[in-house]
């Protein structure tokens, strides 16, 4: 049997849905070709076929030409991720989308044709496997690639061979085929990091006991050289991979359970301040979510510009989010499933409904969150302040909030947009004080009172705007630590971070009189926030050091609205307490 050879497969799949997922980024002037040649391929096969087109942040126009060209053919879904996140995530929004019993990973460049769908098919039916995946290294494979390459792929066989003892040679073949029970079982454990997501799945796939075979392949590469691989990219795959020995090997991050993919009937609570272009812009995006089953309140003091069948305004004017919530317990219905609370200040990844219900389906569970970054049309001076609001440095305890890491069990979740279970929210309105604490550390408490946990998943993106201005930064920056010096519990962590930052400006001060050397922590420490950490964002040229000052400035200015407010607090409470 040829890689590519027109057998008949159409009784095998007996009418079953196929679901071809294509990843694409800036292929705007193939991709609407590519997809039509797809279709008629499948066409030709007389298989039951959906493609659902994944356009991962490209800056071309090629999801625009891809809405146009197939407006109203329901076979196509054409999907756009906001920002590029890598290959292994749009796969994975991709998958959110499909509905097919079975499901073809294909790249959209067609440098593997559709016509392996068939030879694939075949395979999968007559040996009982569960996943059939392109291998370039089968001894019966057409290919027609750069030596270098064949040497890349060799080493890298080898490598992961003896990281995890893979009974397949490539793994990076564009070209899979699972059932959706292997899919199902394995996809939403992956962490997907960039570059490897291809070992990282089929890792998993295999310790969850699902049965792996390798297909040959016809491909004529195309692209001069070795492609897009650099050294750099090589570097990123060998640490990536490394990444995923440790979670298997080390945190048994693959073995936690999953709920059930279940879709709720979401309502949506959204506190709005002002009503500026960007709260507009992020509640269109709300009301535009490729999903059936959920409405949008907004509690603020301003009405929406316009209206929408999906939308309602409830007038709130009181300055906590928690007071306007217990003003209005009309929102939570017994008819809902699940609601979001979020600030009209960010605004989500497409997919947050659709991933959601295998963690809120935990019967531990009573809120999930995720991660915030920068919404895609942010300014230069918004993703400036992003990258110091998210150290560590600064926001301790709580700088998972800004990063995409391992799912876990956290102590609170931010109000950028997390997912509360009913029985969380009534427990809330007859357990909390109400008072000016801030809404999300208020609910965390809930949680705990009533036995149920707060989960952080990197499947859950928010994407927002930051202070465009320093001076509105260090006023935002007031304001946080005002509203978490209100807090009764769960300071103890800020309490350690302050104590820190304060022992290193005690042993300079004790240097002057005691010994010089006392004063090297604080050198060491200054150094790297000034010269080491900004090099991790993306700041270019002056604006490193000078992001690094800022982050030094912003930690004094925390520490000192934090503790000058905490203690007012505290006299207050000494003068009222009877």
């Amino acid at each position: 049997m040829r890689p590519t050879e027109k057998i008949p497969v159409a009784h095998l799949l007996d009418g079953q849905l196929l679901s071809i997922i294509m990843p694409f980024y800036n292929e705007g002037e193939v991709i609407v070709s590519n997809v039509q040649q797809v279709l008629k391929a499948c066409e030709e096969m007389g298989i039951q076929v959906e493609i659902v087109a994944v356009d991962d942040g490209s800056s071309d126009d090629g999801y625009q030409k891809l809405v146009k060209a197939f407006e109203g053919e329901k076979r196509v879904i054409p999907i756009r991720n906001e920002t590029n996140f890598g290959k292994g995530w749009a796969l994975k929004t991709g998958y959110e989308f499909s509905h097919g019993e079975y499901v073809l990973f294909l790249d959209a460049d067609l440098e593997l044709s559709p016509w392996h769908i068939p030879q694939f098919v075949t395979r999968l039916f007559q040996e009982q496997a569960d996943v059939v995946i392109g291998s370039k290294l089968h001894p019966e494979s057409e290919v027609n690639y750069p030596t270098i390459r064949r040497i890349l792929s060799r080493g890298y066989y080898f490598f992961i061979r003896l990281l995890f003892h893979l009974p397949i040679m490539d793994t990076q073949t564009g070209i899979k085929l699972f059932r959706r029970e292997a899919l199902e079982a394995s996809l939403p454990k992956t962490l997907v990091k960039r570059f490897a997501f291809d070992i990282e799945l089929l890792v998993v796939i295999i310790a969850e006991g699902f049965r792996i075979i390798p297909a040959p392949v016809t491909l004529h590469f195309s692209r001069g050289g070795i492609g897009n691989i650099r050294l750099k990219t090589i570097w990123n795959i060998f640490f990536d991979t490394l990444a995923v020995v440790y979670r298997f090997h080390i945190l048994r991050y693959y073995r936690r359970k999953l709920g059930q993919p279940l879709h709720y009937h979401w309502r949506v609570i959204l506190f709005s301040d002002t009503m500026d272009a960007h709260e507009v812009a992020n509640l269109r995006r709300y009301l535009a979510l490729p999903y059936g089953k959920y409405e949008v309140i907004v509690l603020g003091p301003v009405e929406p510009p316009f209206h929408h069948p999906l939308l309602q305004w409830k007038k709130a004017t009181e300055s906590s989010y928690a007071e306007r919530l217990f003003h209005h317990k009309e929102v939570i219905e017994n008819s809902r499933d699940g609601y979001l609370l979020g600030t009209l200040l960010f605004s989500p990844d497409q997919k947050i409904f659709l991933n959601s219900g295998r963690l809120l389906s935990l019967p531990e569970v009573g809120m999930v969150g995720g991660f915030v970054m920068p919404a895609p049309d942010e300014t230069q001076s918004g993703r400036f302040f992003y990258h110091i609001t998210r150290s560590v440095f600064l926001n301790g305890p709580l700088a998972y909030r800004y990063k995409h890491g391992v799912q876990k069990t956290v102590e609170e979740l931010g109000l950028e947009g997390c997912m509360v279970k009913k029985e969380v929210l009534e427990a809330w309105f007859s357990l909390s004080s109400h008072n000016h604490e801030k809404l999300e550390h208020q609910l965390s408490l809930t949680c705990k009172k009533i036995g149920k946990s707060l989960l952080y998943s990197p499947d859950i993106v928010m994407f927002g705007y930051f202070p465009q201005k320093t001076r509105d930064f260090l006023f935002w920056l007031i304001h946080q630590a005002m509203i978490r010096s209100r807090q009764k519990e769960g300071l103890l962590a800020w309490y350690v971070l302050f104590s820190g930052f304060l022992s290193l400006w005690v042993l300079l001060i004790l240097s002057v009189w005691l010994n010089p050397w006392l004063a090297l922590p604080w050198f060491i420490y200054y150094f790297f926030l000034l010269f080491v950490w900004p090099f991790s964002g993306e700041a270019k040229g002056i604006k490193k050091p000078l992001q690094g000052l800022l982050l030094a400035i912003s930690q004094v200015v925390y520490l000192w609205a934090f503790f000058t407010h905490h203690h007012r607090q505290q006299k207050k409470n000494v003068k009222n307490s009877p």
